[in-house]
């Protein structure tokens, strides 16, 4: 990677003051900031004092695309830098201030946070599934680091599985999106279904890799931008086994991960494809990434199909799922995304619309939710908090969600609100 680019990646460091700057491959656990250390936009990641508790904490930072930190060195000790890396962090007070108006809480910082993050990842693994698809760059080991980096992250994390970036039209280009799409899904959702690390990791490789093979099918101009033709659907379904046979050659992956990404559209009922497999003949990894790809593919819009709002799209998930996916993971899916997604703008029973803003532990059809246009339809655009209408002590009216409402109708996208 070029300096400038370094640079450009890099966090806040007010002021190095007595601490010492140091790049994040050095940062250990055990090891105290000097300064807090925020994201390009101004939002607090790690307060100043903060001590490294462990390398999940380190993979976060990354991921948010820190390159370096002020700690705290030992007595006795300074730090060593390397000549590249002393040049590029002299600089690096000039890079962003943090913004004293960013108050590092609420769901709006989340949302943000999240889908900063995911854009740095979408950034990352076009190189990746380009080189990795044309045979060039066949390591395992970034997309294991990566892997690592959204299970971090995405360890029951309701923001990163709800800030899934916009896929742009049918293309190459939307195969990068829906890979980190799919990929954080999978991680919020690894832990709800008792996977540890090591399996959350793995199940994330393959949704990374699960859509490798329509690159070339896109390379070679066999598929084209935009709608497919019935022809064309053909030739797209030959990309499970394409996808299979690159992973393949990347060698040392389990074979439980080439199975997943081969598997990926196969269906309980035998309706998928590449092999028409059903019930126990499909791995419960590819039932996971397959549920994530099939919304995805929903809220995108696919085959000629429209796109639907979140909230539709796990309804028709949940209508037609039981007889594609196994049961306890279509629930850990809603648990995590939501019976009504972050993001969903509702009509509460009281005639105010809200925002929703949180899956509740207690009912998920009563989630968390911010008011922002009150019974007269007066905008309130910044609201305080979030409202738990599942909990009688935040909701001792009882007011409950009439009806999903959609946000462009009342002159706000509010997920582009919360991303600005």
């Amino acid at each position: 990677m070029r300096r400038k680019d370094l640079l450009a990646r890099q966090v806040d460091v007010d002021a190095l003051g007595e601490g010492a700057a140091i790049s994040i491959e050095r940062l250990k656990p055990g090891m105290a900031l000097a300064e807090s250390v925020f994201t390009s936009n101004g939002l607090l990641l790690l307060q100043g004092g903060t001590k490294i508790s462990s390398f999940e904490q380190i993979a976060r930072l990354k991921i948010a695309g820190v390159f370096a930190v002020v700690v705290q060195p030992e007595a006795g000790e300074s730090p060593l830098k390397s000549p590249l890396e002393e040049e590029i962090l002299s600089e690096l007070p000039l890079v962003f201030k943090p913004r004293e108006e960013v108050k590092p809480s609420g769901f709006a910082e989340g949302i943000r946070l999240a889908r900063e993050l995911l854009t740095n990842m979408r950034a990352r693994i076009e190189t990746l599934l380009d080189e990795t698809a044309q045979g060039s760059g066949l390591g395992l080991d970034e997309f294991e680091e990566i892997a690592e980096m959204f299970v971090a992250m995405g360890r029951g994390n309701c923001w990163l599985a709800s800030a899934i970036l916009d896929e742009p039209a049918f293309s190459i280009e939307s195969v990068y999106v829906r890979s980190v799409n799919v990929a954080a899904i999978c991680a919020a959702i690894a832990p709800w279904l008792g996977m540890d690390a090591d399996e959350a990791n793995w199940l994330c490789v393959a949704a990374l890799l699960h859509d490798v093979g329509m690159i070339p099918l896109f390379s070679s101009g066999a598929m084209k931008k935009g709608s497919l033709s019935s022809q064309h659907i053909e030739i797209m379904r030959t990309h499970t086994t394409i996808s299979r046979r690159i992973a393949r050659q990347m060698g040392h992956i389990p074979a439980k991960v080439i199975q997943t990404i081969y598997q990926h559209h196969e269906r309980l009922d035998g309706s998928g494809f590449p092999r028409g497999e059903s019930g126990a003949r499909i791995g419960k990894q590819a039932q996971v990434v397959g549920v994530a790809d099939h919304y995805c593919a929903m809220i995108a819009g696919r085959l000629g199909r429209g796109s639907l709002p979140p909230h539709r799209a796990v309804q028709l998930l949940l209508s037609v799922g039981s007889r594609l996916y196994a049961e306890e993971i279509l629930e850990k899916f809603v648990r995590i995304v939501g019976a009504y997604p972050i993001g969903t703008l509702v009509l509460l029973s009281s005639d105010e619309l809200a925002v929703v803003c949180g899956v509740s532990e207690l009912d998920l059809l009563k989630p968390e939710v911010a008011i922002i246009f009150d019974a007269n339809r007066l905008h309130i655009p910044t609201p305080e908090r979030c409202l738990d209408l599942a909990s009688e002590d935040e909701n001792p009216e009882g007011i409950t969600i009439q009806a999903a409402a959609e946000l462009e109708k009342f002159g706000v996208n509010y997920i582009e609100w919360l991303t600005q």
